[in-house]
C-alpha cells in the first residue's frame, strides 16, 4: 500500500507533526533573525545589522506573492511539500551564510567603489533566502489548515517566543556561527517531522542534514567563519595574528575578542586590549596584579592604580578629559605624578 497523505484526506485536521513542525519553523526563523543581527555586527557594522528585520519581512512577503501565484506547489501534498521545503530551509541557512562571506562588500565604500552597489544587493539577497522558504512553510500550513489557523498561530507564536530564550542560551555558548547551525538544525529537525507520517524518504534526508550540521558545531567558529569587513582594522589584524588573541566571548548583545601586545610591556604591566565586534570599539586593559604598584608604570592606562593600595574603588572614564575640565574626583594631582 502506498503512503496516505494524511492532511489530504482531512485538510481541515492537522496532526500533531504539523503543529510541532510550525512550532520548530517559527523557533528557527526568530533564532536565525536574532544571530544574524550578531553576526552582522561583526561581519558589517552594528548599524546594518538591524536591516535584517527588513530583510526577513522581505522574505517573508516573497513567500506569499510565489505562493499565491504558484499553481504548482498547490498540487504538491501537504506532507511534501513542507518536508521538501523545510529541508531545503535548514540547508538554506548554512549555505547561504558561507555564500556571504565569499563577497567583498564594504559598506563604507561605497562612494569610491561602484563595484560595491552590485555586491550590496548580492549580500542581501543572500540572506533573504532562508526567510523566504521559511515564509513558504507557514503560509502552506495557514493557508490549507484555514479551520485550525488559531491553534496553529499559537504554535507558531510559543515557538518564537522559545527562540528568545534559546538565544539567549545559544549565543553565548555555541557564537555566532554556532547559533546558525543550530537554527538550522532546528529547521532540519521540522522537516523530519512533516515528512515522517507519509514522506519517510524526504525525511530520511533531512535527517542525514540534521546530523551533519553538527559536524558543523564542532569548532563553528573555524568551520564556518565570519567574513570581517576590509575596514575592521583589528578584526583583519586579529585575522592575519591569531596567536594574539587571548579569548574570544560571545552574548546577547557583542563578541569581545581580548589581545595581548605585540612586544612586552617595558613596566612588567602588560596591557591587553578588548576588541568589540572586530572593532566597533576597543578598550585597554591594565594588568595590575599586585597593588600597590611596584614598579614604576610606563602605560597611562596603570595611571589610576599609581596612588591605589587596593582595586576596590578604581573607576576610570577618560582621565584626560577629566583633567582637562578639573573634576572634583580628582583630588590630589601630585598623586598622579609617576
Amino acid at each position: 500500500m502506498s503512503p496516505v497523505d494524511i492532511s489530504r484526506i482531512r485538510p481541515g485536521s492537522p496532526s500533531k507533526m504539523i503543529y510541532l513542525g510550525i512550532f520548530l519553523t517559527a523557533m528557527s526563523t526568530l533564532l536565525l533573525e536574532f544571530t544574524l543581527t550578531r553576526v552582522l555586527s561583526v561581519s558589517l557594522w552594528y548599524h546594518f545589522a538591524f536591516m535584517i528585520i527588513s530583510v526577513a519581512l522581505l522574505g517573508f512577503g516573497i513567500s506569499g506573492v510565489i505562493l499565491f501565484r504558484s499553481k504548482s506547489i498547490g498540487k504538491i501534498p501537504t506532507g511534501k511539500l513542507l518536508s521538501i521545503l523545510g529541508t531545503i530551509y535548514g540547508f538554506s541557512i548554512i549555505a547561504c551564510f558561507i555564500l556571504i562571506g565569499k563577497v567583498p562588500f564594504d559598506p563604507f565604500s561605497l562612494m569610491t567603489d561602484s563595484m560595491q552597489f552590485v555586491y550590496l544587493p548580492i549580500y542581501y539577497l543572500l540572506i533573504t533566502i532562508p526567510f523566504l522558504f521559511a515564509g513558504l512553510i507557514i503560509s502552506v500550513i495557514l493557508t490549507r489548515f484555514k479551520s485550525d489557523v488559531s491553534k496553529l498561530y499559537f504554535a507558531d507564536l510559543v515557538g518564537a517566543g522559545l527562540a528568545c530564550v534559546a538565544f539567549v542560551i545559544v549565543i553565548p555558548a555555541l557564537g555566532g556561527s554556532g547559533g546558525i547551525v543550530a537554527a538550522a538544525a532546528i529547521g532540519f529537525l521540522a522537516a523530519i517531522l512533516f515528512g515522517y507520517e507519509s514522506n519517510k524518504a524526504i525525511s530520511l534526508i533531512a535527517l542525514v542534514f540534521f546530523f551533519l550540521s553538527f559536524i558543523f558545531l564542532i569548532d563553528a567558529e573555524n568551520r564556518l567563519p565570519i567574513k570581517v569587513t576590509a575596514n575592521k582594522i583589528y578584526g583583519n589584524y586579529m585575522e592575519l595574528r591569531p596567536d594574539l588573541k587571548i579569548r574570544t566571548d560571545w552574548n546577547t548583545f557583542s563578541k569581545v575578542d581580548v589581545l595581548m601586545d605585540e612586544e612586552k610591556a617595558q613596566d612588567g604591566y602588560d596591557t591587553y586590549l578588548a576588541v568589540i565586534d572586530a572593532g566597533n570599539a576597543t578598550t585597554t586593559i591594565p594588568n595590575v596584579k599586585v597593588l600597590p604598584l611596584p614598579n614604576k608604570s610606563a602605560d597611562a592606562s596603570n595611571m589610576a592604580f599609581a596612588s591605589k593600595d587596593s582595586v576596590g574603588r578604581v573607576f576610570i572614564i577618560g582621565l584626560p578629559e577629566a583633567e582637562k575640565f578639573s573634576a572634583d574626583s580628582i583630588t590630589e594631582r601630585s598623586q598622579l605624578q609617576l
